[in-house]
């Protein structure tokens, strides 16, 4: 009888472990199907800004994002334009607004690629404009993606959700 028992536990556990693997794998496949919409908006040379939509668009399909947007810094990357907002357009800043770099995060750290990852807005000691924007808003986590091309910082992908921890590292 024992030893039944801990086959039995043994079964559950590896069950368990396969249906994390699989779970993991439909993650991988929904992000490779998301790579491939932004890379055909990019080959169909549409505009910068359908391609920001098309982003968006999959993120949005992949995470039920509360509000997503796509950020064109200018040359000097002080300021930047947004280009598409996904999601609850209320939550925060719209559209064709002109946002400073320093809003979105500290500018030195996206320029080396490093991820801003927030898991409770509410909690940071030190918040931009846009975090009490959007904290007033109702947005309370966020990650801001880093965008670079030849080295050069050319903008950001921030998303955000209505719950903590809400952004996620994956």
């Amino acid at each position: 009888v024992a030893k039944l028992e801990k086959r039995n536990l043994d079964l559950d556990r590896e069950l368990a472990e396969r249906r994390k693997a699989e779970e993991s794998a439909q993650r991988q496949a929904e992000r490779l199907g998301m790579l491939r919409a932004v890379d055909a908006a990019i080959l169909e040379a549409q505009s910068p800004v359908q391609i920001a939509g098309s982003v968006l668009a999959a993120l949005d399909s992949l995470s039920h994002l509360a509000r997503g947007s796509v950020v064109r810094f200018d040359d000097g990357a002080k300021t930047g334009t947004i280009l598409a907002v996904r999601g609850d357009v209320d939550l925060g800043p719209p559209a064709g607004e002109c946002v400073a770099v320093s809003d979105l995060g500290d500018a030195e750290r996206m320029a080396r690629g490093e991820l801003r990852h927030v898991y409770d807005l509410r909690e940071l000691p030190h918040r931009t404009a846009i975090d009490e924007r959007l904290i007033h808003a109702g947005i309370v986590s966020c990650a801001v993606v880093p965008l670079c091309a030849e080295n050069r910082l050319i903008g950001c992908l921030s998303i955000g959700f209505t719950s903590p921890g809400g952004a996620t590292a994956e």
